[in-house]
């Protein structure tokens, strides 16, 4: 999901688009869940490379949850094509947000057995502590992004200080380090992750609307088919 939204945001600028508000919504709600499933991986096979063969089953079975949610949303469960130039696709299924809330909620007990297998394991603290050291002024020279470079104490997030697609509707927090090695890089890299439903400001909903750009002028709107609502977008029936 992340890929569709890299391409679409360049397009989108190049064009000079505006985008409709609740897709801009759905879009970050699919980009975090990206990258939970992405920091899934990297977990999993992270610890599997450095012996602990439990956790990799741990994370690819919480991975398989959001996988079957991309497959519901988009057909797909790896090579989405989702998120659109405009917009995105079709409108999500009735009974995904339930679904998407279920697992929200149960994952930060996922979260605790991880690290509960992980953050006392001697093996694993070994390995990664003191490993790997990179200062703040050599992260910023080596153009480092992401958490390593907020594990070297720069606090910086794209999300947060140059956002895109509705970011800057959210607050949430940002973890920094200043360990400067892997330990420091690892340690609760989902502490940033906006939250749909708490990180909204005071008083905000989740809006309604359209989940695409009209695909034509809009002082000369198309017409709707049969199957359509009058508001342009299919029946929840098709």
């Amino acid at each position: 999901m992340t890929n569709n939204l890299a391409y679409c945001l360049a397009v989108e600028k190049l064009l000079g688009l505006e985008i409709p508000e609740r897709a801009q919504y759905l879009r970050v709600l699919f980009n975090e869940l990206t990258r939970i499933q992405s920091h899934l991986v990297w977990l999993g096979t992270h610890a599997m490379d450095i012996g602990a063969l439990t956790v990799f089953l741990y994370c690819f079975r919480e991975r398989e949850q959001l996988m079957r949610i991309f497959e519901a949303v988009s057909g797909q469960r790896m090579m989405t094509s989702y998120v659109r130039v405009g917009g995105l696709s079709l409108e999500p299924p009735r009974d995904l947000y339930d679904t998407i809330r279920a697992f929200l909620k149960d994952f930060p007990s996922k979260i605790d057995e991880y690290e509960g297998l992980l953050q006392t394991n001697p093996i694993w603290m070994n390995r990664l502590k003191g490993v790997g050291y990179l200062s703040p002024e050599d992260a910023i020279a080596l153009g480092v992004t992401g958490p390593p470079l907020r594990a070297s104490g720069i606090d910086f997030d794209v999300r947060r200080d140059m956002p895109y697609s509705g970011y800057e509707k959210f607050q949430f927090n940002v973890p920094v380090s200043n360990v400067g090695d892997v330990w420091g890089a690892v340690h609760r890299p989902h502490a940033g992750v906006p939250r749909v439903d708490q990180d909204l400001p005071a008083g905000a909903r989740w809006p309604s609307g359209r989940f695409h750009r009209r695909r034509c002028a809009e002082d000369h709107p198309a017409e709707p088919r049969a199957d359509e609502d009058p508001d342009g977008i299919p029946h929840p029936s098709l």
